[in-house]
């Protein structure tokens, strides 16, 4: 059963999924879910959230989502001690921040990355 949180951010996918306009919302709504999830410490259906937004992000071309989203993938396999995945991941992100010249978004990966 979702609690306020969570199902305040379904309630907002509801009413923005006819609109294709809102496609870029909704991932951002669904990776909100996720962050609410994470912190709650269901890294499964966290991830879960993570991946679903990831794959929006990717069919919109939302190269900033996508790169969001792979250091919050990164996190959730870092937390299980997935080392491999983690550094897969974050390595994803880094390419695509650097890609962007997002400075703020590579200084956060870098620190994921521990460098």
């Amino acid at each position: 059963m979702p609690d306020k949180k969570t199902g305040f951010f379904e309630l907002v996918i509801k009413v923005v999924n006819d609109d294709m306009y809102c496609i870029d919302d909704i991932a951002a709504t669904v990776t909100d879910i996720g962050n609410v999830l994470y912190w709650k410490g269901d890294q499964k259906g966290a991830l879960s959230r993570f991946e679903e937004s990831l794959k929006i992000n990717e069919e919109t071309g939302d190269i900033r989502g996508c790169a969001s989203n792979l250091n919050n993938i990164g996190n959730i396999f870092l937390d299980k001690r997935h080392f491999k995945d983690a550094l897969k991941h974050y390595q994803k992100s880094l390419n695509l921040e650097k890609e962007m010249g997002q400075r703020v978004a590579l200084a956060t990966t870098y620190y994921n990355l521990g460098t």
